[in-house]
């Protein structure tokens, strides 16, 4: 019985273990579509998410479509038919922008309609690359009425529709120790800190003001 529970375990860790992605410095992040043809009556070529070794040019999918036809997904949540901006946050939080239509997404979700030629739809999604899920930040759909009036809809979020384009990050504020020290960061600041301090003992040494 403790066999069996050993090997249940190795089995699961293994399958949900199967598409971690752990990014590191230097990594290359890029969309990417599947090589070979693909359905015409299926979803067309739908984007991943993709690390590319730098080195020998080989990929690994972070998220998103494994194959042309998105028989098999990595992660889950829905997912955009195209990649406009990818913004990293962390090692383990990425964020995309996406537009056209989407793909992976339950029935009765706002965002099922984006699964139809009429609409255009636009999406920022936060992407863990350690499981491949997708979580959408905000949404908007666009399309034309029986008058040909061009109508935008809110479908995740408030305020304006997120509009094509690339994703800007607000640095996190300076070190206000390094700031002003530029190349001393770490144990090069506190080489510095503790010759100064040896420094003002010395002088005061010198001025009597310390005893020997």
């Amino acid at each position: 019985m403790r066999r069996f529970i050993l090997g249940l375990v190795v089995v699961l860790f293994a399958a949900g273990s199967a598409a971690a992605v752990d990014l590191q410095p230097g990594d290359l992040i890029s969309e990417s579509r599947a090589v070979g043809a693909y359905s015409s009556a299926g979803p067309s070529n739908p984007t991943a998410l993709t690390r590319f070794d730098r080195d020998t040019g080989a990929t690994e999918i972070i998220s998103g479509c494994s194959d042309a036809d998105c028989n098999t997904v990595i992660g889950s949540g829905p997912i955009g038919s195209n990649i406009d901006g990818i913004a990293i946050l962390s090692r383990h939080e990425v964020w995309v922008t996406t537009t056209g239509s989407f793909q992976n997404v339950p029935e009765g979700d706002p965002l099922a309609q984006c699964d139809n030629a009429e609409f255009w739809c636009r999406g920022l999604i936060s992407v863990d690359p350690i499981t491949g899920d997708r979580t959408v930040i905000s949404a908007a759909a666009s399309f034309s009425d029986n008058n040909g009036t061009q109508i935008m809809t809110i479908l995740v979020g408030s305020g304006r529709a997120l509009s094509n384009g690339h994703l800007a990050i607000v640095p996190p504020d300076p070190d206000p120790i390094s700031a002003g020290l530029p190349g001393l960061t770490g144990w090069g600041i506190a080489i510095l800190v503790g010759f100064l301090l040896g420094a003002s003992y010395m002088k005061g040494k010198y001025d009597g003001r310390v005893a020997a």
